[in-house]
């Protein structure tokens, strides 16, 4: 498997692809005009490749979980979850990195794409 991390490695995504068959990941954001570039030189079993990756991502980044599966997800329990989202601890710190979370009709709702970079920004 060959893996595109930004979108200065198109020439080593074409190499990959010209060189045979390369499923692409897309780990980040690619640029409409990258991606187009990239599905013009694939054959066209690379091609279906490309876009059931680029899909799966997508999938994957947009999903919105609740806070109990956040909990599962993290291995931590649901009161650990909500504490974590509020910006000031509870001695009234101002909390570096609270979990990014929505407000859906008064509940809270989180994006899986916003907490895969939460975590990479934890270290």
């Amino acid at each position: 498997m060959k893996s595109i991390r930004t979108k200065d490695d198109n020439a080593e995504a074409a190499a990959a692809i010209k060189n045979g068959p390369a499923c692409v990941i897309l780990s980040v954001r690619v640029e409409s005009a990258t991606l187009s570039a990239l599905l013009e030189k694939a054959s066209p079993e690379d091609r279906q490749k490309i876009l059931d990756e680029t899909q799966s991502y997508v999938d994957r980044r947009t999903m919105v979980m609740t806070a109990d599966q956040l909990a599962t997800m993290l291995q931590m329990n649901r009161s650990q979850i909500f504490e974590l989202t509020k910006e000031r601890t509870r001695h009234g710190l101002m909390r570096e990195h609270p979990i990014p979370a929505k407000k859906i009709g008064g509940s809270l709702r989180f994006l899986r794409g916003d907490i895969v970079d939460w975590l990479q920004k934890l270290g």
